[in-house]
């Protein structure tokens, strides 16, 4: 679908240098990732606002919840879309119409259900909305003509489940930033490296 059909905010063209934010994963793997990908995601953008944290951070942020093998897959889709228009929320008609690309197939046309649901996830707790239809679909395809309704409904009740003594909930399209900012800061000053290896 073309970028002028849908609910979209244009990235104007920048000739300076590309800025990268330093991130670590759980488990230790870290990442440099460009501003401009960065800003696809709608918590990130708003967690390092908050928090003052710019690209160049000398000490990497921990991103608590997820492995660097679910970051990486997350992080390889934003690089790659980093200069498309960014696909506003408040337009469901043209998410629900978000299309799979060769390059979403290529990464994420693999046989890992489990990583994929944690891609999923991860799309979620930061608000990659486009990645997270992506995702869908490609589960909807392996698994059957209902499995992407069924995932839309069953990932909020999942991560709730696995996430009640961590105070942690599923995000709701009307939670506050804020709030899920606080949690995504909380885990980082609190990290327990002998925690479980589960994913959220």
């Amino acid at each position: 679908m073309a970028a002028e059909q849908l609910d979209v905010v244009p990235h104007a063209a920048d000739d300076s240098p590309e800025r990268f934010y330093k991130l670590v994963s759980r488990d230790g793997v870290e990442f440099q990732v460009s501003e401009r990908a960065v800003r696809h995601s709608e918590l990130l953008i708003r967690l390092f606002a908050i928090l003052n944290i710019g690209p160049g951070n000398e000490e990497a942020f921990m991103l608590n919840y997820h492995t660097g093998r679910t970051l990486n897959m997350l992080f390889q889709w934003l690089d790659h879309y980093k200069d498309d228009p960014i696909l506003l929320n408040n337009n469901p008609e043209a998410l629900n119409n978000v299309e799979v690309s060769e390059f979403d197939r290529n990464l994420l046309g693999i046989n890992d259900y489990n990583l994929l649901i944690n891609v999923m996830s991860a799309a979620e707790c930061f608000r990659v909305r486009r990645l997270f239809k992506v995702v869908c679909a490609i589960l909807g395809n392996l698994g059957g003509d209902n499995a992407r309704e069924e995932e839309r409904r069953e990932l909020p009740v999942v991560m709730e489940e696995e996430n009640e003594d961590d105070d942690l909930v599923a995000d709701d399209e009307d939670d506050d930033f804020m709030e899920a900012a606080e949690r995504i800061y909380a885990s980082a000053r609190n990290y327990n490296p002998d925690a479980s290896e589960r994913e959220y």
